[in-house]
């Protein structure tokens, strides 16, 4: 069974997409995994990755020119299982599902709700936006062959559209590596530096203590440039973008783990989402956490973290405060946070329940291919 997994706006080497759904699955069947960058094709793991070759990305490239190159791609691919991953692709979903192909649509986000949250969208336009994109959703998705999400808010809502549905959450890939907890006094953050990670709360609660925060990952916006101007910036260490190799470097050379979220549509409020993996990572690494206080994350806190309300600055700088002057502590939550994730929050895990997706699919590849012969 030929599989084609497609992304418009996901980077080749995607920790999901790639290191994780393509590589297993290329253990059980031939893989290619179509890309937009301006790299060249090659073979990588067992997965070929092929590229549209875009130079410049911007919104009306992602949206309007790079679906357009994918569709001629998808069809030239001629693959038995298509498997999208971007809200912007669902037309070519539904397109490939006509041409009687076997289509899977993983929802990594709730991309309704997200819509009524994008700053790049006028106000007056979300609700329109959103409105159209929950009616296109449900006419694709209940036609589709599976659908897969993150966590449970999304799921039920998508269980509704179509019984197929599947939750594969973006646990981590764990190693034997683990941080010796030195040096409490380096918090670090990896992900996008953006508003909803509550990065000006943090550097506000920090701003009079003796730590660094250092963060690593892309800037949105002109937020970076706000937090440049926040009392306790000087406390911060931006390093970038980083590959592979140099993030687990980050996370050995930490000691507290942050990710304060804030409570917003896409993680279901204050119910929380299993989805946000990078509290995950961090206590893969055996790093104790300072987490947001959502309900889904009641595992956390004192046992491997402290949750605290993201909007308060004296909440988040008491958290600190506890976890670098109590180093016994700290380092028995970073224990209890590396056990729970070999035993059950890592990507094994889910793994298995990909491949129980792409089994029932096989099924359908195998009934497609016996009314082909009769």
């Amino acid at each position: 069974m030929k599989v084609c997994h497609v992304t418009s706006s996901h980077k080749r080497f995607d920790g999901r997409i790639f290191q994780k759904e393509c590589i297993s699955l290329s253990k059980k069947y031939d893989v290619t995994l179509l890309c937009a960058d301006d790299q060249l094709s090659e073979e990588k793991s067992g997965v070929n990755i092929k590229s549209i070759i875009v130079k410049k990305k911007n919104r009306f490239n992602r949206f309007i020119v790079i679906p357009y190159k994918l569709k001629k791609y998808c069809i030239k691919e001629n693959a038995d299982v298509y498997h999208f991953h971007d809200p912007e692709l669902i037309s070519l979903a539904y397109f490939m599902k006509k041409r009687g192909k076997i289509v899977v649509f993983d929802s990594h986000e709730d991309n309704v709700n997200r819509l009524a949250n994008r700053s790049w969208l006028p106000k007056c336009f979300r609700g329109i936006a959103k409105n159209l994109y929950a009616r296109k959703e449900k006419k694709v998705f209940e036609k589709l062959d599976s659908i897969i999400t993150v966590n449970e808010h999304i799921y039920k809502r998508l269980y509704d559209i179509n019984k197929n549905t599947y939750i594969i959450t973006n646990y981590p890939i764990i190693d034997n590596k683990v941080s010796k907890l030195k040096n409490l006094n380096t918090l670090c953050f990896a992900g996008g530096i953006s508003r909803q990670y509550m990065h000006h709360n943090i550097i506000e609660a920090i701003s009079d203590l003796p730590v660094k925060y250092k963060l690593a990952g892309p800037c949105f916006g002109n937020y970076f440039d706000s937090l440049t101007k926040i009392k306790g910036y000087n406390n911060v260490e931006y390093v970038g973008l980083l590959d592979k190799q140099q993030l687990i470097d980050f996370y050995l050379n930490s000691g507290i783990g942050l990710v304060l979220i804030d409570y917003i549509p896409n993680v279901n409020y204050k119910k929380g989402s299993m989805g946000i993996t990078k509290i995950f990572e961090y206590m893969s690494y055996g790093l104790p956490v300072i987490a947001t206080d959502l309900e889904c994350w009641d595992f956390v806190d004192k046992k491997c973290g402290i949750c605290v309300n993201p909007n308060d600055v004296s909440a988040i700088k008491n958290a600190v405060e506890y976890l670098i002057t109590n180093p016994k502590e700290s380092k028995e939550m970073g224990k209890n946070g590396r056990k729970l994730v070999e035993e059950k929050y890592n990507w094994k895990t889910q793994e298995k329940e990909l491949y129980k997706l792409y089994e029932k699919l096989e099924e359908t590849y195998e009934k497609n291919c016996n009314s082909i012969r009769s």
